[in-house]
């Protein structure tokens, strides 16, 4: 168990940093896409999920010492699932100093499309 931590806390050492990197403007909220054709607000998502949420929840939301989040909107609705990034809980910690408001919004809105 003491591993396990050991491992997660040093995977959020070197993630959270990161989570200042980029942009914070607000355009594109309203459905701008990038090159790829993705929504603006999917893309930020993303990035925010690999830079805070992947060493825990895996590359493709499968879980690993986190759950699995492929379907977690289909068990929770954006919210929830917010709160959850805010406030943290069992063996999550809380992203509420790291993350933004609008980053957590931005990140609990595209898991809850995950039905």
């Amino acid at each position: 168990m003491n591993k396990r931590m050991a491992i997660v806390a040093t995977a959020l050492a070197v993630c959270v940093p990161l989570a200042g990197c980029g942009s914070r403007s607000a355009s594109g909220v309203t459905g701008e896409r990038d090159g790829s054709g993705e929504s603006i607000p999917a893309v930020r998502a993303e990035a925010l999920y690999k830079a805070n949420c992947i060493a825990c929840h895996g590359a493709e939301l499968e879980g690993g010492v986190g759950p699995n989040l492929q379907k977690v909107g289909g068990r929770q609705g954006q919210p929830a699932i917010a709160s959850q990034i805010r406030q943290g809980g069992k063996k999550m910690p809380p992203f509420r100093a790291s993350l933004s408001d609008e980053e957590v919004e931005t990140l609990a809105s595209w898991l809850a499309s995950r039905k």
